[in-house]
């Protein structure tokens, strides 16, 4: 994660509730997709795996949606939606077999790593500092959960 640059203006207070919003959003919907995988699937790591992963997105969520702006002008309740441009891996469309439900988590994880990371590169290292350190807890969790889904996805041959 990176300073703000001179050339990058900080986010305006109803950017960063929107873009914090936004991600707000994509881990409920992380937590809530996840969670329902468990009970129907069939591989014990694999759950084991979807459970947690879901487990720390949900508390994500929850620690993000704490810094949400609450103005005469700004309604946190009103700012969690979902990106126009959807999210990749939480669409509508739920797939059933195990492979593709760890592509899935993939490629969630990583939407959220990378909208964690351009946010918190976009917010004042003064005025945001609260909201940063949060973003970099979060990015941080998300890099380990992809560590351990993509160790679950592709594991290693035994020696």
């Amino acid at each position: 994660m990176n300073e703000p640059s001179g050339n990058v203006a900080a986010l305006t207070l109803g950017a960063s509730a929107r873009a914090l919003g936004q991600l707000v959003w994509a881990k409920r919907r992380c937590f809530e997709l996840l969670g329902g995988w468990v009970t129907s699937t069939p591989e014990p790591a694999t759950k084991l795996t979807l459970a947690g992963i879901s487990l720390r997105q949900g508390m994500g969520a929850q620690m993000i949606e704490a810094l949400l702006p609450d103005t005469r002008d700004h309604d946190p309740e009103a700012a969690v939606t979902p990106p126009e441009a959807g999210w990749p891996g939480l669409g509508p469309d739920e797939p059933t077999a195990t492979d593709e439900r760890l592509l899935a988590v993939e490629a969630a994880l990583e939407a959220l790593l990378t909208a964690a990371e351009r946010i918190h590169d976009r917010m004042s290292p003064v005025s945001d500092g609260p909201a940063r350190r949060a973003l970099a807890f979060a990015a941080q969790s998300d890099r380990e959960d992809l560590a351990e889904c993509r160790a679950v996805h592709h594991p290693r041959p035994h020696r």
